[in-house]
C-alpha cells in the first residue's frame, strides 16, 4: 500500500536537489561573513631574512636594490620585519553594495531552496497519481 505521507517525506529526505541547495545555502552565508570583513583593516606582517655579499670592497655607500638596502661594504645576514596595516577610508559606496548583494544571495538561495521543495512534492504527487492510476488499471 502506497502513502504519500511516508513517500513524501522520504523524498524530502533523500532528495539531492534539496541537498545541494543546503550546500549552496551554506556556501552564501560563508560569503556573507566573508563580505562583511572588507568593513575590517587589513593586518600584514612580513619577515625577510637573506645574505648579502659585497663584491666591491672599496665602496662606503648604500645601495638599494628593489626591497633589499646594502649598506656599507659588510657582507652578512639582513633582516627585516615588516608590519602594515591598511584600511579603506571612503569607497563611494562599493562597500555598501557588495554587502547588500551578498544578503541578496543569501535570500536567492532561500527561495531557491523553497522552489525546489515546492518542485519536488508536485513530481511526487505526479508520480503518485501515476501509480495509483496503474493500481487502478
Amino acid at each position: 500500500m502506497l502513502c504519500f505521507n511516508e513517500i513524501l517525506q522520504k523524498a524530502l529526505a533523500n532528495s539531492y536537489d534539496l541537498r545541494i541547495g543546503r550546500l549552496e545555502m551554506d556556501i552564501t552565508k560563508e560569503r556573507l561573513i566573508e563580505t562583511k570583513s572588507i568593513y575590517y583593516p587589513a593586518l600584514s606582517l612580513n619577515f625577510t631574512n637573506e645574505y648579502n655579499q659585497d663584491l666591491d670592497i672599496n665602496s662606503n655607500n648604500t645601495v638599494s636594490v628593489g626591497d633589499s638596502i646594502i649598506t656599507g661594504n659588510d657582507s652578512g645576514f639582513q633582516h627585516s620585519v615588516v608590519l602594515s596595516s591598511q584600511y579603506l577610508l571612503y569607497d563611494f559606496g562599493k562597500r555598501g553594495f557588495k554587502y547588500q548583494n551578498a544578503q541578496r544571495d543569501v535570500t536567492l538561495a532561500q527561495k531557491n531552496i523553497e522552489q525546489k521543495r515546492i518542485d519536488l512534492k508536485i513530481e511526487i504527487l505526479s508520480l503518485y497519481g501515476t501509480g495509483l492510476r496503474l493500481q487502478k488499471k
